[in-house]
């Protein structure tokens, strides 16, 4: 009997040994990196936006959220970079998917906030997130237009 359970021990040991990826999860952090341009394309320098956003275990009832605020003021390229905790996703090495929880916040030096769109970071499971906001109203976007660029 216990030559059995020795022998059943070592199995279950080598499957676990066999197959790390089975409690693999996603990163605990991502990074946004945004490029804010005004209306003639040019860098919109020393505006800070601010955000929050929501990453879950994707269960259905009772599962795990988590709420990360965020903000970041940009640099003389119109660049800036935040850093968002994440909820790792599950049996999973891809970033989880932060989804706003209201537009974002560009106050631009001495000019009342701005809002833009609702945003979701990380759709695509890669922990860098880039994007671009550009002033100019848009029906669907708030007063700065918002895109998602290639993460290559």
């Amino acid at each position: 009997m216990h030559k059995l359970l020795a022998l059943a021990l070592d199995a279950t040991s080598a499957l676990v040994l066999l197959s790390p990826t089975a409690y693999a999860a996603g990163p605990e952090a991502g990074h946004v990196h945004m490029l804010v341009l005004d209306a003639e394309q040019q860098p919109v320098v020393g505006a800070t936006l601010r955000g929050a956003c929501r990453s879950d275990d994707g269960a259905f009832f009772g599962g795990k959220k988590l709420e990360t605020p965020w903000t970041c003021t940009t640099d003389a390229q119109g660049l800036c970079s935040a850093e968002l905790r994440l909820l790792p996703k599950p049996g999973s090495d891809r970033a989880n998917a932060c989804k706003a929880l209201a537009p974002t916040e560009i106050t631009e030096a001495g000019a009342a906030p701005a809002k833009s769109s609702y945003f979701t970071f990380f759709a695509d499971g890669q922990a860098q997130s880039y994007n671009l906001l550009q002033k100019g109203a848009s029906w669907k976007h708030g007063d700065y237009f918002f895109q998602s660029l290639e993460s290559k």
